[in-house]
């Protein structure tokens, strides 16, 4: 099986994301609308798009989609309003859409593939930053049933063969039951082991750190390239007419350098965009000696956690006393400390990071384009410089003497390009 040379551009502009799939029809695309965050389905027909998702708080949004295998149905992750992720179905003609599954874990509940009777979906629930399950999902009852525990990282993703006995995640093949588990590929390049199988179920197509698209079969487990320089992509599914989809991260952010007046937490100069930098990445809830899990605040070591929230933790940071920790809930922040427990509401947007200043006099918050300074007690903010874009990574260099941060708004688009099945 060789790739054809055409590509086409399938889905370009509001709604294009590497997050969703294509129908095994051809007919549709599912994305998510970047403002409102709701679930997407375009049709590729007529280029209607239609919104799902029912939403009762500003801040919740749609995720990872896939359709059933006969296209009527879509199962997708939602982030509800109590940060915590849900596994939802859809009847893709009427919209209407019933939760499945809550994640009592903190992190996604992915959808991978329905199995071929459509009864169950394949399921990745992460519980933890470095813990989570594989999983079906029924789509009658939402009961799940767990194949396999899966410590470290989270795979990128789940395969399912087209015949449902067997499962594809980074470089294992997992039988259905989970009774036997085997190497994918025996030796391969530097692959980043996000497999998605082919139709008829005798190959894999893994993405290569070096943005090469390779293809194995199951017979000899020897990869062979396809094709050089596809990008960043994503591969979301196959059609039934062997048309490979994939999301297209494209464009990159800046990187800024400022320099700071550590004293009074100000920058002394506009920051000076010094590179490019990769689409911001999500901040993990670890840090010092302390970690998040969902609600709850840990020490390392501990046998109980040290504090409890109303709702799930989105970003945590350490003081340099290694005892002082900032700790945010959306847009609630908490300053836990040996001198006692501060608190504010005051946040206009999501706390998507947290780093202190080396001499601890201030706390520096990501809040969507803008970085804010605030005391140590919480008691006072302001806003220390805007920009044009998503502020992802903020560092501080040695002596807070300067800080960067990346910025910016990668787009997505969705490209298709046929197989040659011969």
């Amino acid at each position: 099986m060789l790739l054809a040379a055409a590509l086409a551009l399938a889905w370009s502009g509001t709604g294009a994301s590497h997050l969703g799939a294509p129908s095994p029809d051809g007919r549709f695309l599912s994305g998510v609308h970047p403002d409102s965050g709701e679930l997407l389905l375009r049709d590729l027909t007529t280029g209607i798009r239609r919104r799902v998702g029912r939403k009762t708080a500003a801040l919740e949004h749609a995720s990872y989609s896939v359709f059933s295998p006969d296209s009527k149905q879509i199962a997708f992750s939602w982030l509800n309003a109590e940060r915590r992720y849900e596994l939802r179905i859809a009847s893709v003609d009427s919209l209407t859409e019933r939760t499945l599954l809550r994640n009592d874990g903190s992190g996604l509940a992915q959808p991978c593939a329905f199995t071929p009777d459509s009864k169950q979906i394949l399921t990745l629930l992460v519980r933890g930053p470095r813990s989570s399950d594989i999983a079906f999902v029924s789509t009658e009852t939402g009961a799940a049933k767990i194949v396999k525990h899966l410590e470290g990282d989270p795979p990128k993703r789940l395969s399912l063969s087209p015949d449902g006995r067997s499962i594809a995640y980074r470089n294992s093949l997992l039988s259905a039951d989970g009774s036997r588990e085997e190497k994918l590929l025996m030796r391969a390049p530097d692959l980043d082991y996000a497999p998605i199988f082919s139709r008829d179920g005798r190959a894999v197509f893994i993405l290569s750190k070096d943005e090469g698209l390779w293809r194995a079969s199951l017979d000899d487990r020897k990869p062979v390239l396809v094709r050089a320089g596809v990008g960043r992509v994503f591969l979301q599914g196959i059609t039934r007419e062997s048309q490979l989809y994939f999301g297209l991260r494209a464009g990159t952010g800046n990187v800024y350098r400022a320099t700071f007046d550590p004293v009074a937490a100000k920058l002394t100069a506009e920051p000076t965009a010094i590179g490019e930098s990769e689409p911001p990445a999500s901040l993990a809830a670890i840090s010092g000696n302390f970690r998040a899990n969902g609600k709850e605040l840990w020490r390392s070591g501990g046998e109980a956690p040290v504090a409890v929230f109303p709702r799930p933790i989105t970003a945590l940071a350490v003081a340099p006393d290694g005892e002082t920790v900032a700790i945010a809930q959306s847009t609630t922040l908490t300053v836990l400390s040996p001198t006692g427990r501060f608190e504010s509401r005051a946040a206009a947007e999501t706390i998507s990071g947290l780093t202190w200043t080396r001499n601890s006099l201030h706390l520096i918050t990501v809040q969507n384009d803008s970085l804010w300074r605030w005391s140590p007690s919480l008691d006072s903010f302001r806003r220390m410089v805007k920009v044009q874009g998503s502020i992802g990574s903020v560092t501080l260099e040695p002596g807070d003497a300067a800080i960067t941060f990346t910025a910016g708004r990668p787009k997505s688009e969705v490209w298709s390009m046929p197989l040659d099945a011969r």
